[in-house]
């Protein structure tokens, strides 16, 4: 199934804009999620995502968990329906790297971006 995408919505173009949110993992590491449409959320081979309300991680994952792990898939229902935001990141090839990164994000926050006055 390489290659494939698993859509959750037929909606095109899940993007909303080229904007990104900073989200400071447990480790400390600072991340730079881009920021996706909840209503037209889709689900692509390559990233990492996460769903979020308030401010808090409440599913992080990718597309193979959905489709292979159904404890992922059933979690990843109930988030898509509570999410007040939706991001995703380009996802580390390396196994133990992404199994590091869901973890990390999914225990992080928010960081709030400051501008200049």
């Amino acid at each position: 199934m390489s290659g494939q995408t698993f859509k959750i919505s037929l909606s095109p173009n899940p993007l909303t804009a080229s904007d990104t949110q900073a989200w400071q993992g447990a480790s400390g590491n600072i991340y730079a999620l881009r920021v996706v449409s909840v209503e037209r959320f889709v689900l692509g081979d390559f990233h990492a995502y996460l769903l979020a309300n308030a401010g808090q991680a409440i599913w992080v994952g990718t597309a193979r968990d959905v489709i292979d792990d159904q404890i992922s898939r059933s979690q990843f229902r109930r988030a898509i329906s509570k999410a007040t935001s939706a991001f995703e990141l380009d996802m580390p090839r390396d196994e133990h790297q992404r199994l590091l990164l869901l973890a990390d994000l999914e225990t992080g926050h928010p960081v709030r971006q400051l501008s200049a006055a």
